[in-house]
């Protein structure tokens, strides 16, 4: 199993608060599906990550058995929104 921290994201449009994320990704692994991305996690294969600029850590996990959200110390955020497109 790697951890994975992903750096980038793709929706349809990322200033749209309505549209999903359809894709995460990071220079040394590429780009993934999110579903991709729940299918990791969700058997085992990978666990995801993304890191503010102080360096701390936030889990990615996935939330309404479709979606990924990351969760600092059981607190569910929206720092996979704030990242830029891949």
């Amino acid at each position: 199993m790697a951890d994975r921290r992903i750096t980038c994201i793709n929706k349809p449009d990322h200033n749209s608060t309505h549209e999903a994320i359809t894709h995460v990704g990071e220079t040394t692994w590429t780009k993934i599906t999110r579903q991709q991305a729940v299918s990791d996690i969700a058997n085992g294969t990978h666990t995801y990550y993304v890191e503010n600029n102080s360096g701390k850590r936030a889990s990615v996990k996935i939330y309404q058995d479709s979606y990924l959200r990351t969760s600092v110390d059981s607190t569910w955020t929206d720092n996979l929104l704030s990242l830029s497109e891949c």
